[in-house]
Order: structure tokens, then C-alpha cells, then sequence
């Protein structure tokens, strides 16, 4: 029994720590970009509508710093509440002024993999960049008005995002890929002899297996993670065929 469970667990795992990471959302309109300024008082974010279920695996942005600065470029992943982020943090990098190029073309790859932050289909999020910069120093964020992002918006925070406007009227987004790993949609059959287990799906990627004495079902059961994806659920098979 000891052995089965191992092995089982070993694979479970395998198969969410090699999960590929594949493009969701994005916003990447070519020519006639703006560089909105993002430093001290200036707040910028974009909201996207996630339609991948898995796990945020890496976000890229459009952005570049300008003259020099030294203060680093925070990007957080946030909640949102009727459309606007809240100050619910999910997954948070600072990067350092090297690793922002200085070209308008640059694009910067923020690594979020090992948050393990849980993204639903239908999910309402917010991508948002902030700095203690001082102008004329500061980053900016490429974004553009030219056919709108229609599953989110750019917005800005003059007060460090206590209160969120729409940045331009016309519907001004900024540029932007997220990256998720699937949730498997994988419903695989685990067959045990001469002994009982407990599956308790905690996040529906990882489950934690251990020996359990309910007998109450008996044969073959089909384990499907999709319908566990956030909750705690209790899923007992006994004897298989």
C-alpha cells in the first residue's frame, strides 16, 4: 500500500511541476503606441478577464525605464472588485532598474511560477505597476487606443491606488501577455487492490494521498480534478477490479 501511494503521489506531482505554460490573455497592437509614465503619484494597471484555469505562470509587459532611475518597478497581480483592483495582492516581483531595458521595444518577462497563485476561467484580475520614482525619472507602460482590449481596461491611480480612473476615455489599454499552466483536464482511473486510500484534493493539481479505513465505497472510481480546482473535497475508492 505504502509503495502505491508513493508512486501515485510521484505522479501527481510530475505531472504539475513539468506543466507548459501556454499564452491566455494579451493586448499587442503594433505602431502609434503611448508611454504613459509610471512613478511616485502615477499608478498604472490593467485589468484582463482570465480564460485559461490553472495556475499564473509568467506575465510580459510592454515597458521601458527613462532616464536612469534607481528606485525599483513593482508589479503586483490583484483582485478586483466591480472592476477595479483592490488592495488584495495575489503574487508580487520588484524589479530592479536593470532588469528594464531602455529601449521603446523592450519587453519584460515577470516570472509569477512560483507564486502558485489558483486563476479561473471567467476571473476578473488586475496587472499593476508602480514606483517610488520622481519625474523626470521614472518607467512607462506601452499602451495604445487603437482596437481595445474588450475583456479588461487601463486604468490609473493618482493616490497609490486607494481610488482608479479609466487612464484615457477613448479606452486606452496597456500591452500585456499572461501565461498560464493548465489545470489537466486529465480524469484519470486509479485502481487499488487489498487496501483503501483518501485523496484529499486541495487545490486540484496536488493532491495529498494517506491511508484510510472508511470502506464505505468499494470498485473503481474516477478522480477528476477539474471539479475540485479551490476546495477541500474527500474523494475514497476501495478494492478495484
Amino acid at each position: 500500500m505504502k509503495k502505491i501511494l508513493l508512486i501515485l503521489s510521484n505522479i501527481l506531482i510530475f505531472n504539475s511541476a513539468f506543466a507548459v505554460q501556454v499564452l491566455d490573455q494579451s493586448y499587442d497592437i503594433q505602431g502609434g503606441a503611448s508611454l504613459p509614465e509610471v512613478r511616485i503619484s502615477n499608478t498604472l494597471a490593467q485589468t484582463f478577464t482570465v480564460g485559461i484555469t490553472g495556475y499564473l505562470g509568467s506575465v510580459k509587459l510592454w515597458n521601458t525605464r527613462i532616464t536612469s532611475p534607481t528606485e525599483s518597478l513593482v508589479v503586483e497581480i490583484r483582485s478586483t472588485n466591480n472592476g477595479l483592483p483592490t488592495e488584495e495582492i495575489l503574487a508580487s516581483r520588484n524589479l530592479t532598474p536593470s532588469e528594464v531595458g531602455t529601449s521603446s521595444s523592450n519587453l519584460t518577462n515577470v516570472d509569477f511560477s512560483s507564486d502558485s497563485v489558483l486563476v479561473k476561467n471567467g476571473d476578473l484580475l488586475a496587472i499593476v505597476l508602480s514606483s517610488e520614482s520622481v519625474f523626470p525619472v521614472y518607467y512607462s507602460w506601452a499602451g495604445n487606443t487603437d482596437n481595445p482590449y474588450t475583456r479588461g481596461e487601463g486604468l490609473v491611480s493618482h493616490d497609490d491606488g486607494i481610488s482608479w480612473n479609466q487612464y484615457d476615455a477613448r479606452g486606452m489599454d496597456f500591452h500585456f501577455w499572461t501565461y498560464v499552466n493548465p489545470v489537466s483536464q486529465a480524469k484519470p482511473q486509479i485502481s487499488v487492490k487489498g487496501g483503501y486510500v483518501k485523496v484529499d484534493v486541495t487545490n486540484g493539481y496536488e493532491p495529498a494521498i494517506e491511508d484510510c479505513t472508511d470502506t464505505s465505497h468499494e470498485g473503481r472510481m474516477v478522480i477528476d480534478n477539474t471539479n475540485a480546482i479551490g476546495n477541500a473535497e474527500q474523494f475514497r475508492f476501495g478494492e478495484g477490479v
